[in-house]
C-alpha cells in the first residue's frame, strides 16, 4: 500500500466540505426526527390496523435513517481527486473517513491543531 500524503488545504476543504453537508443536511434529521416521534399517532388514535401500518412504517423510517446517516458516500468527493473516498458497497460513517483510497491523500488531520483553517 502507497503511503498517504498529507496536504493541509485538502484535508482543511474536506473539513469545510464535511459540516457544509452536515449543516445542509439537518432539516433532513429534524424531518425524520419528527415523523418518528409522529408516526405512533395514527395507531393510537385507530386510523389504522397494526399490521400493515407497522411494519409499513418501522421499514420506511429505518429505510430513511439508513439512508441520511450514509449518503455522504455519494454526495461528498475528495478535494483532490474529485471522486467519492468511500467505496460503492462499502458503507462508512462520515467521520470513519480519513484517507482517500484514490489518491492516497489524508482526508483529516491526524493531531488536532495540524492544520490551520
Amino acid at each position: 500500500m502507497p503511503r498517504a500524503i498529507f496536504d493541509s488545504n485538502v484535508v482543511a476543504e474536506w473539513s469545510r466540505r464535511r459540516e457544509e453537508f452536515r449543516h445542509s443536511n439537518r432539516w433532513a434529521w429534524w424531518a425524520l426526527w419528527i415523523a418518528v416521534l409522529l408516526s405512533p399517532f395514527p395507531l393510537l388514535l385507530g386510523w389504522v390496523g397494526f399490521v400493515p401500518y407497522a411494519f409499513v412504517a418501522a421499514f420506511l423510517l429505518l429505510f430513511l435513517g439508513l439512508h441520511l446517516r450514509f449518503r455522504h458516500m455519494h454526495i461528498l468527493a475528495c478535494p483532490n481527486c474529485g471522486k467519492a473516498p468511500v467505496p460503492r458497497f462499502q458503507r462508512l460513517p462520515l467521520y470513519d473517513v480519513d484517507c482517500c483510497p484514490h489518491c492516497n491523500y489524508w482526508l483529516i488531520a491526524l493531531r488536532k491543531g495540524s492544520v490551520n483553517a
